[in-house]
């Protein structure tokens, strides 16, 4: 299995999770880093197509955050994590908000 697949949807949600437990008040910046970092060691370029998407990574740390101030956050971070993947296991949730073009733009990537 390739970095790129092990790289999944739940894949991101966990490390969103744990940023924002371990490192609330720098969640966004780590999480941004360490995203990029991982691309970039595994060869995964950041072009105006694809690559590491600004736009979704703020708006499931948004929605995450917001749970996490619904949930006990004493549970495990296991407990937590399970939990956080099974609510939002579709990543599809985000068109909801955004268009699909908009979302998918150079912009939205970048900003």
């Amino acid at each position: 299995m390739s970095a790129r697949e092990h790289w999944t949807h739940a894949a991101h949600l966990t490390v969103a999770l744990w940023y924002l437990i371990r490192f609330p008040f720098t969640t966004t910046e780590k999480t941004r880093l360490g995203i990029q970092r991982y691309n970039h060691a595994h060869g995964i370029e950041s072009t105006r197509n694809s690559g590491y998407p600004e736009t979704i990574t703020l708006f499931w740390i948004h929605l995450i955050q917001t749970d996490l101030n619904r949930v006990d956050v004493d549970d495990s971070l296991l407990k937590l994590t399970n939990q956080f993947i099974d609510r939002y296991s579709d990543p599809a949730a985000l068109f909801e908000y955004y268009s699909r073009a908009r979302l998918l733009s150079p912009l939205a990537r970048s900003t």
